[in-house]
């Protein structure tokens, strides 16, 4: 069953774009970040470490994990971001480092 709204009521669901949801700054929350296994691990912390400090990003790396046939590994940061232009610049950046796969 499907609610209908009346288009005059203050919905809260307003401050959605394209079906996505707004995201209230600032935000502290996991960061995934996948890279090909090209580098030590350290190396790879290394490059992903001097972005955040570069932005100001206060963040803490809670693990790193191989994939099984130690193609990938994964880490987990947790991260503060203060506003949405800071959270595109981060993504914008963990994307043109060599070998990053995936970042969200």
């Amino acid at each position: 069953m499907t609610k209908r709204t009346n288009p005059n009521e203050n919905n809260s669901n307003e401050n959605q774009d394209n079906g996505s949801v707004k995201i209230e700054f600032p935000i502290t929350y996991v960061l995934k970040v996948v890279t090909n296994f090209i580098k030590t691990k350290e190396q790879h912390q290394k490059e992903i470490e001097d972005i955040f400090l570069r932005q100001k990003v206060p963040f803490d790396f809670l693990t790193a994990k191989k994939s099984s046939k130690e193609t990938y590994i994964s880490f987990s940061i947790r991260v503060t971001l203060i506003n949405k232009i800071q959270m595109d610049h981060l993504y914008q950046e963990l994307g043109k480092l060599p070998g990053v796969k995936l970042a969200l």
